[in-house]
C-alpha cells in the first residue's frame, strides 16, 4: 500500500504506533466528514433538510447537533 507521507516521518510512525502505523496513517489520510449548521432564524433542520433535498443534495441528522445536517457524501 502507498501511504501519503515524507519518508522521514515514517520511522517515528513506525516507533510510536507500532504494526497499526499504517492504519493510523490511512485514518489522517481520510477526508473528514462535511458538516452544516442550520440558521434556525431562516429554516428549521427539516426545513432545510428538505430545501438541500430538493437540490440534490442528501444530508443526514446530527444526533448530538440539533442544528447540524451532516453530508451523506462530497
Amino acid at each position: 500500500m502507498r501511504l501519503n507521507v515524507q519518508a522521514w516521518v515514517a520511522p517515528h510512525l513506525k516507533e510510536a504506533y507500532g504494526e497499526a502505523w499504517g492504519r493510523e496513517l490511512a485514518a489522517l489520510d481520510t477526508p473528514p466528514p462535511v458538516d452544516l449548521r442550520v440558521n434556525r432564524l431562516k429554516a428549521t433542520p427539516d426545513e432545510a433538510r428538505a430545501a438541500l433535498a430538493r437540490e440534490g443534495v442528501e444530508t443526514e441528522p446530527m444526533a448530538l447537533a440539533p442544528d447540524g445536517l451532516r453530508l451523506k457524501r462530497r
